[in-house]
Formats: structure tokens, C-alpha cells, sequence
């Protein structure tokens, strides 16, 4: 049995947190008002080993499959947001786990042309794996204030999404790009949400540089 070795995708360097200035704000959001109409640039990835079949042989009664064990590195861009609910769990629950990464990596595998599986069957942290979503500051705010319909008042629909990020970084699938999006969203809105989980996920991203 041989491994084949993919090369790794880099990793989301960390940010040290400071409240942004009036000017910044103006400025961030004339940039979101003049910038085009594309998706909001969010991507998931996935490391592991999987096993790879592939049919040998060509006898007419008789099938033969080959095992391989390899090593990938998965990207995908979201385009819609159709795309992020067949990946990752659209449901949304602050007291038990939404996200279950082993399902990410197998319908990431239904899109490849040969057929791959995972040595292991579990559903919510697979061994031998690692699954996040990467994306800036300004994607995250976008695709929870454009593209995920919560709360049908403004300060309302930030709070969801100031939540949903919470419940991603909490799964260690999302980024310091969420956790200053969370940051900004409770700043610009006043919210009555703790910051702490934020600036801890921003201070462990720089500890790990």
C-alpha cells in the first residue's frame, strides 16, 4: 500500500484585535458599496488520509477493486449559498454541535471524478482529519448579513449572525476573518453579546504563529 503526499494549503495567519476608528468604518463600508455583486469569498478545506478505489482488470464476469491509501488537500470556493448548505449544516442550535466535519469531507468527495472514503465512519471529528473555513472580516459580515435571511429586523439579523459565528468557531472550523467579523457586527450594533470568546480565538491564532 503506497501513500501519495498533496501538497498542504497554508494556514490563516492570526490578528491582533483593535476597535476600528470612524474613518475605518466609513471606508469599509464604501468599499462594500462600490466592490462587485460576486459571492462573499469564504472557502472550506480539508486535510486527511482517505482510501482511494479504483477498478483494475476487464473480465466480463468478474470485478476487481484497488486500495490505495492517500494523503489530500481538499479546497472549494463557495459560490451560492445553496453550495454552503449542502456542505455545511444549515441548522442552527447554541446548545449542542451543528457542524459535523466527517459529513464535510465525504460531499466534498462526492465531487471528486474517482471514489474515495475515510478509514473512519464518524460524522462529527474525524481522526486523521482537519476541516475549516477560511475567509476575511468583510466576507463573513456579507454572507451573514446578505445571504443568511435571520431576524427580520437589522439589529436582530446581526445578533443571528453574531451567534452562528460564534457556533463555528466554537466547531474550530472558522477563522480570526469570523471572529473580527463578530467584533465589528457587536461594535456597529450595540449588541448585548460577550466579546471574550472572540478575542480569545484572536489571541490563541497569534500564540500559534
Amino acid at each position: 500500500m503506497s501513500t501519495q503526499e498533496q501538497p498542504t494549503l497554508p494556514a490563516e495567519k492570526g490578528k491582533e484585535y483593535r476597535e476600528p476608528d470612524a474613518d475605518e468604518q466609513d471606508t469599509d463600508k464604501a468599499t462594500s458599496a462600490a466592490g462587485d455583486d460576486a459571492f462573499p469569498s469564504l472557502t472550506v478545506n480539508a486535510r486527511g488520509v482517505a482510501e482511494r478505489f479504483r477498478r483494475v482488470g476487464d473480465w466480463e464476469h468478474t470485478e476487481a477493486l484497488e486500495t490505495q491509501e492517500v494523503r489530500l488537500s481538499l479546497s472549494h470556493d463557495f459560490q451560492s449559498y445553496a453550495e454552503w448548505t449542502d456542505l455545511i449544516s444549515a441548522d442552527f442550535d447554541p446548545h449542542r454541535p451543528t457542524v459535523w466535519k466527517g459529513d464535510i469531507v465525504d460531499r466534498l468527495f462526492d465531487q471528486l471524478s474517482e471514489h474515495y472514503e475515510r478509514p473512519s465512519s464518524t460524522s462529527d471529528d474525524p481522526p486523521h482529519w482537519t476541516v475549516s473555513v477560511s475567509g476575511t472580516a468583510t466576507a463573513w459580515r456579507r454572507f451573514f448579513l446578505e445571504c443568511v435571511q435571520t431576524g427580520s429586523e437589522e439589529h436582530e439579523h446581526a445578533y443571528h449572525a453574531v451567534a452562528h459565528l460564534s457556533q463555528l468557531l466554537g466547531a474550530d472550523i472558522a477563522g480570526d476573518g469570523a471572529a473580527l467579523a463578530a467584533l465589528d457586527l457587536i461594535n456597529e450594533y450595540d449588541l448585548d453579546h460577550s466579546k471574550e470568546q472572540f478575542l480569545e480565538d484572536l489571541q490563541d491564532d497569534a500564540d500559534d504563529e
